[in-house]
């Protein structure tokens, strides 16, 4: 017989803790666990505030945009293809700042650091080939962009957009 914990939505998952004599020391390292996760959702939700409340421009916007995807140097006996890349992108996202994005018209998205971070994201969720290769079909792109945003490279671009756009709060 064991004791679960989870989200009654969703039945496969959860945290199974079976009823031995070291079941307290399990019970104890869980709810730590679910602590952290607490206070990381804290911490989020802090920035998003934060964010929010951030007012950029567009020219602020686009300095932070060449900050996370910096625009490489490419020598006159190299291939610009690096290059190009890296401008996509930056099109991409900067066009998702403004007005082409997901949510990027609303009247308390458009102009703060939350639409540009949203512009970024969007990109990362909707647009961007990180993890995409030898995806199956539409929905596995979709999915493998999620995994990538979440624990990929994808995660490292949120975090220095975010961090950017943060540092125009101050």
């Amino acid at each position: 017989v064991g004791m679960i914990l989870r989200n009654e939505k969703t039945a496969k998952t959860g945290h199974k803790i079976r009823h031995t004599a070291n079941m307290d020391v399990r019970i104890a390292q869980a709810t730590r666990q679910m602590g952290l996760i607490m206070l990381q959702a804290d911490q989020q939700l802090e920035l998003y505030r934060t964010l929010a409340a951030t007012p950029i421009n567009d020219l602020q916007f686009k300095e932070v945009v060449n900050k996370v995807i910096p625009l490489p140097e490419v020598k006159d006996d190299e291939s610009s293809r690096s290059l190009t890349i890296a401008k996509n992108k930056q099109d991409i996202v900067l066009s998702n700042w403004s007005g082409r994005g997901r949510g990027s018209d609303m009247k308390h998205v458009k102009g703060t650091g939350w639409g540009g971070f949203n512009a970024f994201t969007d990109w990362l969720t909707h647009e961007a080939s990180l993890g995409v290769k030898g995806a199956a079909n539409k929905q596995e792109r979709a999915g493998n962009r999620m995994i990538n945003l979440a624990m990929g490279t994808g995660r490292e671009v949120a975090a220095k957009a975010a961090h950017e756009l943060v540092s125009l709060a101050a």
